[in-house]
């Protein structure tokens, strides 16, 4: 019980946020969701056998007004994820979290919210190495702005090239240029450091499995083939989708093991949609600053 009352409380402020933050547009459908989200909320702190109803009501709200509207916050993902853990529905919980991380990594409410989640589901595998050492190399997305990283990157190149200037016509060419370098070979690190969670996010489409008792197999037939682990996959559980083919996608578990599940099961944290557009991103012409709008 205590549990839902901290839950209750982190989506009732990230509700105040969204609104705060509302398009005109979406602001009439997206309220509707709110104060039937707010409504299921009190209903369930009175545990009223209608409360599963009214919160499962505001979660196709919510998810309404994002593919409507075209409402794609943080804060709104965050507040569907928070809809459907009220409803034990960590698939799709965890699917809506991550799309919120996409936008804004540096949310703590988000972040407390996927550790929560990760917690709920029931997954004996472990990280494998390559995986730790990815989750290391994107671990300042939590910390440092994209923002930052790119006004670094550009400062350090554009100093570079000023001392090399500055070299031109003093006498201390040399050391000028042995600075110069080393300011230039500086500048690369935000830049690939930006380059480098493009990648892991794009490159290797990130998938969330959204359905219970998933037996994974290991091959793209449950008639031939045999079943991978000894007990199913269950909703919530994360992974990256390696191919598709005749209605099952082979996807790598966070220990590096492979399986084929089928396509029903998972949803991708990026659309399909959005991957065939393109996804967008706005306040910069290139993809390494902080918001991200997802087509679906």
């Amino acid at each position: 019980m205590i549990k839902q009352i901290v839950i209750c409380l982190s989506l009732m402020l990230s509700v105040s946020v969204s609104l705060a933050s509302a398009s005109d547009s979406a602001r009439p459908d997206l309220h509707q969701a709110i104060e039937s989200l707010d409504h299921g909320i009190k209903l369930l702190e009175q545990n009223d056998p209608d409360a599963q109803k009214a919160i499962e009501l505001a979660a196709t709200q919510i998810e309404y007004a994002i593919r409507e509207y075209g409402y794609h916050s943080a804060a709104a993902y965050h507040a569907l994820g928070n809809a459907y853990t009220l409803t034990g529905d960590m698939g799709h919980a965890m699917l809506a979290y991550r799309r919120a991380e996409l936008i804004d990594p540096r949310d703590i409410r988000v972040q407390d919210s996927i550790d929560y989640v990760r917690d709920q589901v029931h997954i004996s595998v472990e990280p494998n190495i390559p995986n730790r050492i990815r989750a290391a190399l994107i671990s300042w997305r939590g910390i440092v702005p994209r923002t930052w990283i790119w006004a670094a990157g550009i400062t350090l190149f554009v100093f570079a090239w000023g001392v090399f200037t500055i070299g031109l016509f003093s006498a201390q060419s040399r050391r000028a240029r042995t600075v110069g370098i080393a300011l230039l070979v500086s500048s690369l690190f935000p830049f690939t450091a930006l380059g480098y969670e493009w990648s892991h996010e794009h490159a290797r489409a990130a998938v969330v499995v959204v359905h219970d008792e998933i037996v994974a197999m290991s091959g793209p037939d449950d008639s031939i083939y045999d079943a991978v682990y000894s007990d199913p996959l269950q909703s919530g559980v994360e992974a990256h989708l390696i191919e598709t083919r005749d209605g099952w996608g082979r996807v790598q578990l966070i220990d590096g093991s492979m399986c084929w599940i089928p396509q029903s099961a998972f949803e991708r944290v990026i659309p399909e949609s959005a991957i065939e557009q393109c996804v967008q991103i706005h306040h910069s012409p290139l993809w390494s600053l902080s918001f991200i709008r997802i087509k679906s």
